[in-house]
């Protein structure tokens, strides 16, 4: 199969733009070409995923009924906010802490992919929408480059993990 590249405007290039602008521009080009069902979004500032994780994902989103997707990892972090300058915990009670083996309510989108429905999405323009739901990854793929410091902590990962 032949592999096609989508030039990105320079007003949608920036290091503010939104994905939601890029994934808006790309479907209207690709549509023009090919009927879109579904789409599989692989965010690139993830570089390493599970082996047919995406097989897998999009199984259980076809099964599930769903009209939107994200992948994420369970998430046991104590996470603070600053309030009119004083410190409030958020998602716990830093009075009866719970044990980390017991936070199975906590869910991180990681960000590594999104699978959603066209339709929706062009109503929408949101890659989250209608009935969401979530595909448990690993943690160790929840790894992210936003910055340049990210890149050596993925340098790790790849030379230690059988991805």
């Amino acid at each position: 199969s032949k592999i096609g590249f989508i030039q990105r405007p320079k007003n949608i290039s920036k290091d503010n733009s939104k994905s939601e602008d890029a994934l808006i521009h790309a479907l209207n080009k690709i549509s023009k070409k090919v009927e879109i069902d579904n789409v599989v979004f692989l965010q690139p500032t993830s570089p390493f995923r599970p082996k047919k994780i995406i097989d897998k994902a999009l199984n259980y989103f076809f099964s599930s009924n769903a009209d939107s997707l994200f992948s994420s990892s369970l998430f046991i972090n104590h996470i603070w906010r600053i309030h009119k300058n004083t410190l409030k915990p958020i998602n716990y009670d830093f009075k009866n802490r719970q044990m980390d083996q017991n936070k199975h309510n906590q869910i991180n989108e990681n960000g590594s992919f999104y699978i959603f429905k066209y339709l929706k999405f062009q109503k929408f323009k949101n890659r989250l929408f209608g009935k969401i739901i979530n595909y448990n990854i690993d943690p160790i793929y929840s790894y992210q480059v936003d910055e340049a410091h990210h890149l050596k902590i993925i340098e790790l990962l790849i030379k230690n993990i059988n991805h």
